[in-house]
C-alpha cells in the first residue's frame, strides 16, 4: 500500500530558547549551546535527531552520550514517539542496538562514548552530542569528526559548561569568533532562563541559596575558571590503571567500598590500596546474589582488604554473608545526615589528592554530574540528577571512608576535621 505523505507535529513546541537553538543549528554546521539547569537541552536534541531523520531519507543520524546508560534512556524516549507515528516498524526498533530504522531509510543510533573506538565506521550525516562537556576530546576529534567529512555532515553540542580548561570551550570561542577560518562554528550561552517553562522565582530562589560560581555555572551557562560542581579537581585525580588479573596485591593494607544495586542501580565494588589508588573496580546489575556475592568474595580475599558496606536496605544479609565467608567488614547506614559526611570526606579527598584513580568514563561522569541541594531547613542533600546513578560515588565514598580511618594518625589524621559544610560548599566554588 502506497504511504502518503503526511504532517508530524511534534510535542511539547519548542520554547523561544529552544527555537534560538534551532537557528543556530540551521546557520553553522557545528552549533554549540552551554545551557543552563531544566533549559530543555535533552528535548531539543531528541527533536533535531527526530526532523533529521523524517526530513532527510536515508540519513544516518548519531545521537552520542557520556555513558551507556544515558543513551540507553535517550533511546527510549525516542522509540515511543517513532512507534506512535508509524514512522517505523517495530523489527526496525532494535533495543539492543539502540538503533531506529525508519521507514524512509533513516537510521538514528544511540551511542555511548565510554568505549569510543567501538564507534569507528561509515560516514554520518549528523551527530548529536548530549552533555559534550563529559565527553573525551579524541571521541570528537578522533572518531567522530572524521566520520562527518565524506558527507559533508554536521554536530549540535549541548551542555553545561565545565571550565575554561576543557576543550568544549575551546569550540565555544571558534563559534564567537569572526575569522575565516571559524565561520563554520557558531554558539550560544543559553541559561535557564531561556526556558520561559521555569519560574524566575525559583531561579532567584537558586541564585540565593547556591555559591556565585555555581550558579553562575549551573544556571547561566558561563564558562568558569574550573568547574563549580560538588566535587572539585576530578580530573587531576586520575592517575595510573586498574589491576589485571595476573598483578600481585603487593600495595596492602587495602580497603573497599561496596555500594549495593537499588532497583535499577548498580552494585560497584572499588578497593583501594596503600596509596589510596583504586587498583579494583567491578560494577554489575542484575546478578543473583550468589554470583554477585561470589565475585564480591573473590576480590575481597584476593587483596585481604578491609570492606565498608552499605548496610541500607538489603545489606543486613549482605553484611552477615560476607562477614560468614570470612571478609572483614565495617557497616555504613545511609541517612541524609551520614550522606553528608561522607561525601564532604571525598570532597576534601579529591581536592587534596588523597586518592587517585584511572580515567573510568563512568565514575568520572558520576563525579562530574553529582550535585547537592540546600533544603529549607539549611541542610544540605547530595544526590545524582534525576535518572542518572550515583553508585560510583558512594562505592568510592566509601571506600575513601575506610582509607581515612586505616590512615588516621599518620598524614592525614581525618579527613574532614572541623571543616563545616558552608566551608566545604565555598571552597568547592
Amino acid at each position: 500500500m502506497k504511504r502518503l505523505p503526511a504532517i508530524v507535529r511534534m510535542k511539547p513546541p519548542l520554547h523561544p530558547g529552544q527555537v534560538e537553538f534551532m537557528g543556530l543549528c540551521r546557520e553553522y554546521r557545528f552549533a554549540l549551546a552551554t545551557c543552563g539547569r531544566r533549559f530543555g537541552k535533552t528535548l531539543y536534541l531528541h527533536q533535531d535527531a527526530f526532523r533529521t531523520a523524517v526530513n532527510h531519507a536515508g540519513a544516518k543520524v548519531w545521537w552520542v552520550d557520556p555513558i551507556h546508560y544515558m543513551a540507553k534512556r535517550a533511546f527510549r524516549m525516542m522509540k515511543k514517539p517513532v512507534l506512535g507515528c508509524r514512522l517505523a516498524e517495530p523489527d526496525g526498533v532494535l533495543t539492543s542496538e539502540l538503533r531506529i530504522e525508519l521507514i524512509n531509510g533513516s537510521v538514528i543510533e544511540f551511542h555511548s562514548a565510554e568505549r569510543g573506538d567501538r564507534m569507528r565506521g561509515e560516514g554520518v550525516h549528523r551527530v548529536l552530542m548530549n552533555e559534550a562537556s563529559l565527553i573525551k576530546k579524541a571521541v570528537w576529534e578522533e572518531i567522530l569528526y572524521p566520520m562527518l567529512t565524506d558527507t559533508q555532515g554536521s554536530a549540535a553540542f549541548a551542555l553545561t559548561p565545565k571550565g575554561t580548561g576543557h576543550w568544549t570551550y575551546k569550540l565555544f570561542l571558534r563559534g564567537q569568533s569572526s575569522k575565516p577560518e571559524d565561520l563554520d562554528y557558531g554558539s550560544l550561552q543559553l541559561p535557564t532562563t531561556a526556558n520561559p517553562l521555569i519560574a524566575a522565582k525559583y531561579v532567584e530562589a537558586a541564585r540565593l541559596d547556591l555559591p556565585g560560581d555555581t550558579f553562575r555555572q549551573e544556571y547561566l551557562a558561563e564558562f568558569l575558571d574550573d568547574g563549580a560542581g560538588v566535587f572539585r579537581n576530578i580530573r587531576a585525580c586520575i592517575a595510573g590503571e586498574l589491576d589485571g588479573p595476573r598483578d600481585l596485591p603487593l600495595l596492602g593494607p587495602y580497603v573497599g567500598g561496596l555500594d549495593l544495586a537499588k532497583h535499577q542501580d548498580y552494585t560497584v565494588l572499588s578497593i583501594l590500596d596503600r596509596r589510596g589508588h583504586l587498583c579494583w573496580h567491578e560494577r554489575f546489575q542484575r546478578l543473583d546474589w550468589p554470583t554477585a556475592k561470589a565475585r564480591i568474595i573473590e576480590a575481597a580475599r584476593r587483596y585481604k582488604a578491609r570492606l565498608v558496606v552499605d548496610r541500607s536496605g538489603v545489606g543486613d544479609v549482605v553484611v552477615d554473608d560476607l562477614r560468614a565467608a570470612g571478609v572483614e567488614v565495617s557497616e555504613f547506614v545511609f541517612g541524609n545526615a551520614s550522606k553528608q559526611e561522607l561525601v564532604q570526606g571525598l570532597m576534601v579527598a579529591l581536592e587534596q589528592n588523597l586518592i587517585s584513580y584511572p580515567d573510568l568514563p563512568t565514575l568520572i561522569t558520576e563525579l562530574s554530574i553529582f550535585e547537592y541541594q540546600r533544603l529549607p531547613s539549611g541542610k544540605v542533600r547530595y544526590q545524582a540528577p534525576e535518572d542518572a546513578h550515583d553508585d560510583e560515588v558512594m562505592a568510592l565514598a566509601l571506600a575513601t571512608l575506610g582509607y581515612r580511618d586505616s590512615l588516621r594518625g599518620t598524614r592525614t589524621d581525618g579527613l574532614l576535621g572541623q571543616t563545616s559544610v558552608d566551608e566545604l560548599i565555598a571552597r568547592a566554588a
